[in-house]
């Protein structure tokens, strides 16, 4: 479970996350009028961060290649799965090939947890593993894929399909990574041939609605 989002640096605000769904909404003041917008208040940039620190690669036009941005270190801080501890990810633009963990998931035999550097492909393995319980060969999916759909982007227009979190993503893709996330057949899912709209009608027939259940509706 995701518990803190942080920065070094005072201008930005702490997000705390609590247990079950947390929304981001703008304020509302007294003084607001229905032409106030809520644009510009940092919604999508609390999501952009996320995926930063959870893996994705820096887009070079993005929201942390910007020059008040690409030198901060953010920190994520993240329950870890089947322990009572949490981790701790920090991760700066300038340097994004680097990702701190505290503690290394990758030491072993330690008698005090230390934190490590990783490289991103190592974390994205290691959230792979212990998120997603991805298997070492996973043709079709991918952990990054499937944050995308937990942590949709606007600006990648993920919110235009119920099951594709891109344009760009084929039909083969976008199924076999819901059908893993939904417990289902994702290897039978990846041939070219088979599409989205046959896996949406079959989750339908079982009431399962997936649209509603990965972009958090009823």
């Amino acid at each position: 479970m995701l518990t803190a989002l942080r920065a070094k640096d005072e201008r930005f605000k702490n997000v705390t996350f609590k247990p079950g769904l947390n929304l981001i909404i703008a304020d509302i003041t007294k003084t607001s009028t229905r032409t106030d917008t809520r644009n510009g208040v940092g919604k999508s940039a609390v999501v952009e961060l996320l995926h930063f620190l959870l893996g994705s690669r820096v887009d070079p036009s993005g929201l942390l290649r910007r020059p008040a941005l690409r030198s901060i270190e953010f920190e994520l801080e993240l329950g870890w799965p089947r322990t009572l501890s949490t981790v701790l990810a920090r991760r700066v633009a300038d340097n994004a090939s680097q990702i701190v963990v505290d503690p290394n998931p990758l030491q072993t035999n330690a008698l005090i947890d230390m934190a490590g550097v990783l490289s991103l492909t190592e974390w994205q393995r290691v959230l792979e593993e212990k998120l997603f319980a991805l298997p070492d060969e996973h043709h079709g999916i991918s952990g990054r894929a499937m944050l995308a759909l937990y942590m949709r982007r606007i600006r990648s227009h993920a919110f235009n399909e119920h099951v594709k979190t891109s344009p760009q993503q084929s039909p083969a893709e976008a199924s076999a990574n819901v059908s893993y996330l939904l417990g289902l057949d994702w290897i039978g899912s990846s041939p070219p041939d088979i599409g989205i709209s046959p896996l949406v009608k079959a989750l339908d027939r079982n009431s399962l609605k997936p649209a509603r259940i990965l972009c958090g509706g009823e």
